[in-house]
C-alpha cells in the first residue's frame, strides 16, 4: 500500500530532529524552571514572588505550548508515515512515535486538568496584589500561602518536564529503529 503521506529521507530526518529537539527543549525548560528558577524566587517576599511567578508563567505560555504541540504533530506525522511504510520494523517504529506524540501532548491535558486550579489561584492573587486588595500570602484564614502554591506548581510542572523528556527519549529511540 502506498503511503498517503510520503516522506523523503531528508523530510523524515528533519521531522525527527525537530520533534526530538523541541520535546527536549520543553523538558529542559520545565525541569529547569522547577528545579532552578522556582527555588530562587521562593526567597522573595510574597508580593514580589507573585509578580515573579506571573511574569515567568506569562513568558512561558507561548513557547511551551508551541514546543509541545509542534513536537506532538511532528511525532504523529512520523508515526503515520512509519505505519504506512513497507519496512519490516515499521509497525514498532510507528508505535514508538505514537507514544512519543502522546507524551508530548500530555502537557496540555495535565495543565488543564491538574494544574489549572493552582495557576488560576496564583494569577488571581497577583491581580489582587496589582490592585492593592491583597495577594500578600494568606488571603483568608485556611487558604494556602503563596509560597506553598508556587511550590505545588513547581512540583506539578516537573510532571510536564518528565513527559516531554519521555517524548524526546522515545522519539529518539524510534528514530534509531
Amino acid at each position: 500500500m502506498a503511503s498517503l503521506l510520503p516522506l523523503s529521507p531528508s523530510s523524515t530526518s528533519l521531522l525527527q530532529g525537530y520533534a526530538i529537539i523541541s520535546a527536549a527543549l520543553a523538558a529542559g525548560t520545565n525541569l529547569s524552571t522547577s528545579f532552578l528558577t522556582i527555588p530562587t524566587i521562593l526567597l522573595s517576599p510574597h508580593p514580589l514572588l507573585l509578580a515573579q511567578w506571573t511574569a515567568l508563567y506569562s513568558a512561558g505560555i507561548t513557547p511551551m505550548v508551541t514546543l509541545s504541540m509542534t513536537s506532538t504533530t511532528a511525532f504523529a506525522v512520523l508515526a503515520y508515515a512509519s505505519h504506512a511504510s513497507a519496512l519490516p520494523a515499521a509497525a514498532s517504529t510507528a508505535k514508538l512515535y505514537g507514544v512519543a506524540a502522546a507524551a508530548a501532548f500530555a502537557m496540555a491535558p495535565w495543565t488543564r486538568l491538574v494544574m489549572w486550579g493552582t495557576n488560576q489561584r496564583l494569577l488571581a492573587l497577583n491581580q489582587e496584589r496589582e490592585q492593592g486588595t491583597g495577594g500578600k500570602g494568606v488571603v483568608e484564614a485556611g487558604e494556602e500561602p503563596v509560597d506553598r502554591l508556587v511550590e505545588r506548581w513547581a512540583g506539578l510542572n516537573v510532571v510536564r518536564g518528565v513527559a516531554s523528556l519521555g517524548a524526546a527519549v522515545v522519539g529518539g529511540l524510534a528514530s534509531l529503529a
